[in-house]
C-alpha cells in the first residue's frame, strides 16, 4: 500500500516578507532534504497577485504536499520548518487534508 499523501495549506503572516526573503535558502535546503527522501512531493504558493517574474514577494498562503504515513507525523513536518519557528507561517490557521493527485506536471520553477 502506497504512503499517504496530506496537502498542507498554511496563511504567510502579513508583514513578514523580508524575514521570509532572509531565510529562504534555509527553508529551501531543508525542503530539499525532505525532497531527496521523496517526502515533499509537491510546493507552491498562493499570491495576491499574477507574477511573470518570478516575485513571490506578494504570496499570502503557501501550500506544500508531504507524503508521510500518518497526519501527526504531517504537522510534525510543518512544525519544525524554519517559517514557522521564525513566525512567518501562521500556523494557528494552517490546515492538512488527506491528498490524492490526479495530475502532476512538473515546472520546475525552483
Amino acid at each position: 500500500m502506497a504512503t499517504p499523501e496530506w496537502l498542507i495549506q498554511v496563511p504567510v503572516l502579513p508583514g513578514t516578507v523580508d524575514k521570509r526573503i532572509q531565510l529562504r535558502q534555509h527553508h529551501f535546503a531543508d525542503a530539499k532534504a525532505l525532497i531527496e527522501k521523496g517526502i515533499i512531493t509537491f510546493a507552491g504558493g498562493i499570491l495576491a497577485n499574477p507574477t511573470t517574474d518570478g516575485d513571490n514577494k506578494e504570496m499570502t498562503i503557501t501550500l506544500f504536499t508531504v507524503s508521510v504515513p500518518t497526519l501527526d507525523e504531517a504537522w510534525q513536518i510543518l512544525e519544525r520548518d524554519v517559517y514557522t519557528t521564525a513566525g512567518i507561517w501562521d500556523t494557528t490557521k494552517a490546515e492538512i487534508f488527506p491528498f490524492r493527485t490526479g495530475v502532476r506536471v512538473s515546472l520546475n520553477h525552483v
